[in-house]
């Protein structure tokens, strides 16, 4: 284990699901510190020696940094960082010189991307479409809902193609609480629908090739269990939690999910 004393960044439901699971590693959650604590001071009050990023989308730079400086692992919700003022070199730039050499684990939570392993050899699919329908009852809206979520299809998109590309003939549609874009990369024809809506029901459901793979989910975070197409699988977040313990990281991955956020969004 690279560390049994947490910090967690941010206060929120993320972040209490975060300190549940990380409790139940044998982790000793040492502080917990929300947007208007100072988290410089709680790292050298509590000397943490691994980290959680929980806190707003627009505060991850900030923490990031922050926790970097301190040379702690970081376990951090997606998107890795996001600032809207960017344009597509200066995020390139940031994300060479800043993030991508840091010597110590980052692990960006595209945790959903563990649903692949519900496919008898999935690595060796060539993929020539992918389409994630994912609903959830967050607040982001309009173009907000992509930076929230597009995490999670382009990581899908990383493991499926396995192959540097680029995005290509895209489109979009945005209203109010969704978000869908359509376009190609390295051959595979893709599609994400996003939708954020309290009054929503949950869905997560995506489609390789056609072939459609539906998430369906029962219990409590004590009793949790989560099923593929009926297949019981092993809870995401813990999966990906106990990588990082073990000292994994996905910081490559990560930066590259976010220089297609731009080559998207920007």
């Amino acid at each position: 284990m690279i560390g049994n004393r947490l910090i967690i960044v941010g206060r929120g439901k993320i972040a209490q699901i975060h300190k549940h699971i990380f409790e139940r590693q044998g982790v000793e959650v040492c502080a917990m510190v929300g947007s208007d604590g100072d988290l410089e001071a709680a790292i050298k009050g509590t000397r943490p020696n691994i980290s959680s990023i929980c806190s707003s989308n627009e505060s991850h730079f900030m923490n990031l940094r922050t926790l970097m400086d301190n040379e702690l692992p970081i376990f951090c919700e997606k998107p890795l960082f996001w600032d809207e003022s960017c344009n597509k070199e200066l995020l390139k730039k940031v994300l060479e010189q800043q993030v991508v050499h840091y010597h110590k684990s980052i692990m960006l939570n595209v945790s959903n991307i563990t649903f692949l392993e519900a496919i008898p050899l999935w690595r060796k699919l060539r993929v020539k479409s992918f389409e994630l329908i994912f609903h959830t009852n967050g607040k982001a809206r309009r173009r907000n809902i992509a930076i929230d979520l597009l995490s999670h299809g382009l990581a899908f998109l990383i493991e499926l193609k396995n192959v540097y590309g680029n995005i290509e003939n895209l489109n979009e549609i945005i209203t109010k609480n969704s978000y869908s874009c359509v376009f190609d990369y390295a051959g595979c024809h893709t599609i994400f629908r996003f939708k954020e809506d309290s009054e929503i029901p949950k869905a997560l459901i995506f489609k390789i090739n056609r072939k459609q793979y539906i998430r369906s989910q029962q219990g409590t975070p004590d009793t949790y269990k989560v099923f593929i197409n009926q297949m019981k699988m092993h809870d995401p977040f813990e999966v990906f939690i106990k990588r990082f313990l073990r000292g994994d990281s996905n910081i490559d991955k990560a930066c590259r999910i976010t220089e297609l956020m731009g080559d998207i969004l920007l």
